[in-house]
């Protein structure tokens, strides 16, 4: 993992603007280099706007419950404003270009949660009128109050299909509503594609610390510890991580910041995923058995040598977890007739390969991106791995599926 990051000085909101220009991402120096930044400006203020929303949820503020979609997941105003937000701000960068996006939501049931709706709104004028808004390549954006209208059309943006052609967003507002849910760890996950290959990526972690020694435990743990002991200086970096890939250009980390303090002195992180022996190396698997089999994975560790427990995270911080080297693998088994979205993973992919490290299906292929809004070709699971590791991965997961149909 990079070395502990120095502490920062805390911006006040008028100096925000002043501050970003201080310390500027390291130019990736690529093809995508202005896309990468939108990126970032975009999933920044999508990140604060969901720090305030899961502190309104957990206090219980009314209109800002979770509520059930037809397919039995959750969905909160988090993920309806972040996606509206992360929209608006990428048809504002790319005015003369139709924006494609695949995105999780769309407005259909808000018609009838009023409520919900008021919320939404709310939520979305605040953050595109907040300081983080103004932090970026886009300075323009802020001065606007958007209707309920626009931002519906906002959320149904995300409707766009992909394809193999041209280029195409990728987005999960909120991934991990369930741990956003429990006040536990979520993802704010946008990336692109451009002729079917994965080339920018923004990885927001809000709540992850710092210190990987706090991931083996609810995020509530950490908050109770901060509590119980602060740290001498409440200006440091202790949580909340932003991972910017570009392919071809490698991978960083840097301070998500909050609605407080939008702007820190640090300078981005390169990360490298480690290259540990499987005796040494740590698996991360999802929390939840329903959306994993964690019998598989502990079978797997098992053929592979791996000795140490496994590390469950919610969402897509387990990619942000492997790119700086707190795990060294990640498996996911679905049941068999679970489909995989591509906004669950796109990120978090390009993520871990940009850091060194190697991801694909259950066989070894390479995972597409642009067969729609599922991965339509995905081969039995998701695994990821540093390349030191992933085809000794490959090979113990050959052998656990060859054992099972004995």
């Amino acid at each position: 993992p990079p070395p502990p990051p120095p502490p920062r000085v805390a911006a006040t909101q008028s100096e925000a603007a002043a501050d970003a220009q201080a310390v500027q991402p390291p130019r990736h120096r690529g093809e995508y280099d202005f896309e990468l930044e939108v990126a970032a400006q975009a999933v920044r203020v999508a990140s604060h706007l969901c720090q305030r929303v899961q502190a309104r949820l957990l206090n219980k503020v009314d209109g800002y419950g979770e509520q059930g979609k037809d397919d039995g997941s959750e969905v909160t105003v988090a993920d309806y404003s972040a996606q509206a937000c992360i929209s608006y701000i990428l048809q504002e960068a790319f005015p003369d270009t139709k924006l494609s996006l695949i995105g999780e939501e769309d407005s259909a049931d808000l018609a009838n949660q009023p409520e919900t709706l008021a919320a939404v709104v709310t939520t979305v004028n605040e953050a595109l009128n907040s300081p983080s808004a103004r932090v970026g390549p886009l300075e323009h954006i802020g001065g606007v109050t958007l209707t309920p209208q626009q931002v519906c059309d906002a959320i149904d943006a995300g409707g766009s299909l992909g394809g193999k052609k041209g280029r195409h967003w990728i987005l999960d507002p909120v991934d991990g509503t369930y741990g956003f849910v429990q006040g536990d760890q979520y993802a704010v996950a946008l990336a692109m594609i451009d002729d079917g290959e994965l080339v920018v990526g923004a990885l927001g972690c809000p709540n992850l610390p710092t210190r990987t020694e706090f991931l083996a435990y609810a995020h509530r743990y950490h908050r109770l510890l901060k509590r119980l002991f602060p740290p001498p200086d409440d200006s440091l970096w202790d949580k909340g991580c932003m991972f910017l890939a570009q392919r071809g250009c490698g991978c960083t980390v840097e301070p998500v910041g909050d609605s407080e303090v939008v702007a820190q002195r640090i300078a981005p992180v390169p990360v490298n995923m480690t290259k540990r022996e499987p005796e040494n190396a740590t698996f991360c698997e999802p929390v939840r058995k329903g959306v994993s089999n964690q019998g598989r994975n502990a079978t797997i560790a098992d053929l592979m040598g791996v000795r140490q427990k496994p590390l469950r995270l919610y969402s897509q911080v387990k990619y942000g977890a492997l790119a700086r080297g707190d795990a060294d693998i990640f498996m996911k088994f679905p049941k068999s007739t679970y489909k995989e979205k591509v906004w669950d993973h796109a990120a978090g992919v390009i993520v871990v390969e940009e850091a060194g490290g190697k991801c694909s299906d259950a066989g070894g292929k390479k995972l597409d991106f642009s067969e729609g809004r599922f991965m339509e070709s995905c081969d039995r699971g998701i695994v990821a791995a540093s390349e030191t590791l992933h085809s000794g991965l490959i090979r113990a997961v050959e052998m656990s599926f060859d054992s099972a149909m004995l």
